[in-house]
């Protein structure tokens, strides 16, 4: 088939989809163009540096898949749609980095379970992205230097899913994943002008991926332009496994298909209550740079009141810049009376934002992404050090609450900023319908100039 007139440009699943559908389109199209976009980008032109490997076998993976369709149709609901990953999820061919030159050469003998159940669903894995080293903190590693973010390559994409994020906005394939242990979904997702999730803890599994199990905290998440992308991208990933014990508790709070919560009016009547303290890690409430995001965020609150939403504004969740102090540090610190305070606080505060929700009725609560503007590259990689500036976690120590970020609009510095919903456990669904509802009310995503055209 001759050169297609595929523009990968903003495509989205059902986009990629109708081409297969018409005919008008293969997978190995499809692959080819993003593979331009990824070799006219990343190491020249705005040299974003998002990529850790490309795979060399996704020509001929295209190919297969190609074949599959022309004798029985589509392999499975994300067939032919391109995925990058972050270097910290193992996928079988490419090696697992970790973004440190010590692992440069580790290959793993197998598929993590989210690599082997997107295969089965017909993706295709472009590549690894970069990430914070040993998937810690803003997006720069041994093995890589630092990645830059198209929006303004001077600043950071932040972390530690830095690469899958830059990859996703800069049109480099239609979906990516992500890794979450603190921030390093939702962070580098707002600071990249995509939807990010990490669901509640259970629904998807962590086995062979770095970092995670048996830590309760760490989290696989999608990564996507579209919040509907982000949903069929979930349901791919979501499902049991035996390996990683956590995942029994998704059993019975995973729906069939998450995109049955994807009502465009889905604001009409929520209850959203407004939490305006500053929770995000070395944030400065007094700052010029905090105040940006503030009107971008003030903003966001009346548009969910356009939308239709009833808003409790502020709520204020006892204790909760105390409570989140008490984060204890590495899996298995030595002091097992720090560990026993992280638990205890950690049930504490969970009890004082589900008793928060309660008393006003809420169906979720709306925060800041994150408090701060991306940062320079320059002041991260040497003094003073800036790392996750403004970054929330209260998510990750709540554990089992999810957590869904959407673009918001642009600063007054034309830099991305992004309105979270975090809700009850396991009501994931819910926060899915509220971000799609907030996303075709607003539509403030939109593509960098730096990598539009090619």
């Amino acid at each position: 088939m001759a050169q297609s007139n595929f523009n990968p440009v903003e495509a989205t699943i059902d986009d990629i989809h109708a081409g297969y559908k018409s005919g008008q389109l293969t997978c190995r199209q499809v692959v080819q163009a993003y593979l331009d976009r990824i070799d006219a980008f990343d190491k020249k032109g705005p040299n974003l540096n998002a990529m850790i490997t490309v795979n060399a076998d996704a020509l001929s993976e295209a190919d297969r898949l190609d074949a599959a369709y022309k004798s029985a149709g589509p392999v499975g609901p994300l067939h032919g749609i391109p995925v990058i990953v972050k270097d910290q999820a193992d996928v079988k061919g490419m090696p697992t980095t970790l973004g440190s030159l010590l692992f440069k050469d580790y290959y793993p003998d197998r598929d993590s379970f989210v690599a082997e159940k997107l295969r089965k669903a017909g993706a295709v894995f472009l590549g690894k992205a970069t990430l914070g080293e040993l998937g810690g903190g803003d997006t720069h590693g041994s093995l890589f230097g630092s990645t830059r973010n198209p929006y303004d390559t001077e600043r950071t994409v932040g972390g530690s899913s830095g690469g899958s994020a830059a990859a996703v906005a800069a049109n480099y394939s239609t979906l990516a994943i992500g890794q979450e242990g603190l921030a390093s979904i939702r962070r580098p997702s707002t600071w990249n002008c995509i939807a990010g999730m990490r669901p509640s803890a259970g629904l998807v599994s962590r086995s062979g991926v770095y970092g995670c199990w048996p830590e309760l905290f760490g989290s696989l998440g999608p990564m996507a332009r579209t919040v509907k992308d982000l949903a069929l991208l979930l349901d791919a990933m979501a499902g049991y496994d035996a390996e990683d014990p956590i995942t029994a508790r998704g059993v019975g709070n995973t729906p069939d298909t998450f995109t049955k919560f994807l009502n465009a009016n889905g604001l009409k009547g929520a209850r959203f209550g407004v939490l305006r303290e500053a929770i995000g890690l070395n944030s400065e409430p007094d700052s010029e740079d905090y105040r940006k995001i503030q009107e971008v965020f003030d903003k966001s609150i009346a548009e969910l009141k356009a939308g239709g939403a009833e808003i409790v504004d502020p709520i204020v969740i006892p204790k909760i810049k105390e409570l989140l102090a008490k984060r204890s540090g590495a899996p298995g610190d030595t002091d097992a009376s720090k560990h026993y305070e992280s638990l205890r606080a950690q049930d504490e505060l969970m009890t004082n934002f589900l008793k928060v929700m309660a008393d006003h009725k809420l169906d979720a609560i709306v925060y800041k992404s994150v408090e701060h503007q991306p940062t320079l590259i320059k002041d991260g990689i040497a003094p003073p050090f800036t790392d996750q500036k403004g970054a929330p976690h209260l998510n990750t120590f709540l554990v089992y609450v999810p957590t869904i970020t959407v673009p918001a609009g642009f600063t007054r510095d034309n830099l991305p900023a992004g309105l979270c919903f975090i809700g009850r456990p396991y009501d994931d669904g819910n926060l899915i319908k509220y971000a799609y509802a907030y996303e075709q009310a607003t539509h403030h995503r939109r593509p960098p100039a730096s990598t539009t055209g090619l």
